[in-house]
């Protein structure tokens, strides 16, 4: 069976949230079906029955017993599905997690367990592959994983759309979609914005700087499971097809990525007395050569502006910038500082992970480095420091950032 027969296809809650449209997504799937493909349906929980449960044992107190309870949302939207499936004449099996041969395995972090990429993938190929060779449909419950002494856990927030990805990077599927409660991703959050508009495609890079303010059309921590050569496609519960349409996710950055700055880095301060001077300052930082120097990133107060460029800055320009400074009102003056280097850390689900700043600092506090500033913006870091340390400092935070071996 060539990859190129499978489908990946994953139902969110709002999509089984009623009978008619769990029969209607079951349709969804036997029409591909019925056009030869075998496909892999990952199932959420119906409706808000995750919240229900969450709501109803919220002083269980045991995290354990707690996921236990919380993954029967999934497991019983896989038994209805598969059911729903079986009664269109579709030939369909469901996986659970008490089965011995259950795939999805995971660390014991109940509550937001991450899972075991290898040996995951390796148990997805044996066991979901051997099933497709039997069966034309094989439901997972999403959100649900094993830890290794065999216990429940549960995946967190987005923890659907992680098991999606999961058997997607393992099954190099022809096509991998998420059926959800909208057409596709959307320019901003509709509920703010009545002119935001669907997105014909993005890339991942793109989502998680869309999550990171506010955003949430997917749960930004799924992406780091999405390999590289990975093309996911986000369409509406109520179309008529999985086929087209809706908003095409383009994998572009690996789930953790540093490199070095090849140029040096120059930071300028402007320093004013009001946001007057700050306005001015941006005016100036506009009118700045966009290919050389390379604007990095500002960072700003009420009265402050500080900028960083990539390339050493010129006596002109330097010249250039302060002249033009000085003629707005409130206007002080400006410094260099030449002889920076950059580190670029890039992760999908670095901005939701608790002490980031710290596995950064603690390292070059420990060694003696001193870090000249650090641009952030959502999973994207620039570390900036003296261009001496920065191959020392590379290795320390290669160091901090190492994902152990799964």
């Amino acid at each position: 069976m060539g990859s190129n027969e499978v489908l990946v296809v994953k139902f969110g809650g709002a999509a089984l949230s009623t009978r008619e449209r769990v029969e209607h997504a079951a349709e969804l799937v036997a029409q591909e079906v019925r056009r030869g493909s075998k496909v892999v349906a990952v199932v959420s929980a119906m409706g808000s029955t995750t919240d229900t449960l969450l709501q109803l044992f919220k002083d269980a107190g045991d995290p354990r017993f707690m996921d236990e309870v919380l993954s029967m949302g999934e497991r019983t939207s896989a038994r209805v599905f598969s059911t729903m499936l079986l009664a269109k004449g579709v030939k369909a099996t469901f996986l659970d997690p008490s089965q011995d041969d259950w795939p999805i395995l995971t660390d014991s972090n109940y509550g937001n367990a991450r899972i075991t990429v290898q040996e995951s993938c390796r148990r997805i190929r044996q066991v979901v592959g051997g099933l497709l060779e039997e069966f034309d449909v094989v439901v997972v419950p999403g959100f649900v994983g094993k830890d290794p002494k065999g216990n429940v856990t549960t995946l967190g927030r987005g923890g659907s759309d992680s098991t999606a990805f999961i058997l997607a990077s393992a099954l190099n599927p022809r096509d991998t979609i998420l059926v959800t409660s909208v057409s596709g991703i959307m320019s901003a959050d509709p509920r703010l914005v009545k002119s935001a508009r669907r997105l014909e495609e993005l890339t991942t890079e793109e989502l998680a700087a869309l999550a990171d303010v506010g955003v949430k059309f997917i749960h930004k921590s799924s992406l780091k499971y999405i390999p590289p050569s990975l093309k996911v496609r986000v369409i509406s519960y109520d179309s008529k097809s999985l086929r087209g349409g809706g908003t095409l996710i383009l994998a572009s950055t690996p789930p953790l990525s540093m490199e070095i700055i090849n140029s040096s880095v120059s930071a300028v301060m402007f320093v004013g007395r009001s946001l007057r001077a700050v306005g001015r300052a941006m005016d100036v930082l506009r009118s700045v050569e966009t290919d050389e120097p390379r604007l990095l990133g500002v960072v700003s107060n009420n009265r402050e502006v500080l900028a960083y460029f990539s390339g050493r800055l010129g006596e002109e320009a330097v010249q250039r910038m302060h002249d033009e400074f000085l003629l707005g009102e409130d206007a002080v003056g400006l410094a260099v500082r030449q002889g920076l280097r950059g580190i670029i850390i890039r992760g999908t689900d670095l901005h939701e992970t608790p002490g980031v700043l710290y596995r950064i600092s603690a390292p070059m506090a420990k060694e003696g480095i001193n870090i000249h500033g650090i641009l952030t913006l959502g999973s994207y870091f620039i570390v900036l420091i003296p261009e001496e340390h920065v191959e020392k400092a590379f290795r320390l935070l290669e160091e901090a950032f190492r994902v152990e071996e799964d």
